[in-house]
């Protein structure tokens, strides 16, 4: 059989596969009315900046008819924004630039556009943490434990290299939600301590679900990082040579084994992360 056939061969067994499966949108959606971006970062905007046309000199404000091409946006926004990634220069300088600064490591080296897309794709260890929400105080997380983690391993089996682990905490689900509501996300809980926090592993667990053979660590909330410590499961997951995909929505609708995780990010030289789309098959 030649190379062209053999991939048609692929492509229409694949094609069958996804026929008879259902695919989960776990992606946010992205909007300046939602809580896109982190309460301290750059805001989403959308500008209108094309409506089919070029304006009509004769007519202050007007449109030509007979110019009509397209409608587009410009968009302004983090990196970090949305249903997105962080990779190792997020939070890990170049140790090559930056040998002097603290956490310098050699992932600091790759950006994006350097991560092999299949890093953002693998069977999914769902771990239905959701009953940690309201075990804590105003301004703090709960934390997600190697303990827990284990516990969840005791039920479904271990987790295996190439796994992506996915902590379903249900706090986008909660309060991913156009403003003012959606202020509980972030802001309320974090800057002003008003609310409890979003559940999040320590930096032993993210250590763990390296150990264990993770490459891409989810969570359907603001970040891997808990309010209390937001730096140390980045830099232990990150240096580890995980990618981690946050604002994830809709795990509940995934089982605890059998479904597939794919993320793709926007292409971005140099960049530390970005937004894109995040889906299951089941």
């Amino acid at each position: 059989m030649d190379t062209s056939a053999q991939i048609l061969t692929k492509g229409q067994q694949l094609a069958e596969m996804l026929r008879e499966s259902r695919i989960v949108d776990l992606t946010v959606i992205l909007s300046p009315d939602y809580p896109a971006a982190t309460a301290i970062g750059q805001p989403f905007l959308k500008l209108e900046f094309d409506i089919y046309g070029k304006p009509n000199i004769a007519v202050p404000g007007g449109m030509d008819p007979k110019e009509c091409i397209y409608k587009d946006h410009v968009l302004m926004m983090n990196e970090h924004v949305g249903t997105h990634c962080d990779v190792g220069p997020h939070v890990l300088p170049n140790v090559e630039q930056y040998p002097d600064l603290p956490h310098s490591h050699r992932q600091g080296a790759e950006s994006l556009e350097k991560v092999e897309p299949s890093r953002f794709w693998g069977p999914a260890d769902v771990i239905d943490v959701r009953d940690l929400i309201g075990t804590a105080g105003p301004g703090l997380s709960p934390i997600i434990t190697v303990d827990r983690v284990k516990k969840w391993e005791a039920e479904h089996g271990q987790i295996m290299p190439g796994d992506v682990v996915l902590f379903h905490t249900g706090w986008t689900d909660l309060h991913y939600k156009p403003f003012p509501e959606g202020f509980d996300l972030d802001r309320n809980c974090r800057f002003y301590k008003r609310t409890e926090g979003w559940p999040a592993p320590d930096a032993e667990t993210a250590q763990y679900c390296v150990e264990r053979g993770a490459r891409c660590i989810g969570l359907d909330t603001v970040s891997i990082g808990s309010i209390q410590d937001d730096g140390g499961p980045h830099l232990t997951a990150l240096a580890g040579g995980a990618v981690l995909v946050e604002k994830l929505t809709r795990l509940g609708e995934l089982p605890p084994r059998g479904a597939f995780f794919l993320f793709l990010p926007i292409k971005v030289a140099g960049s530390t992360g970005g937004p894109g789309r995040a889906v299951a098959i089941v």
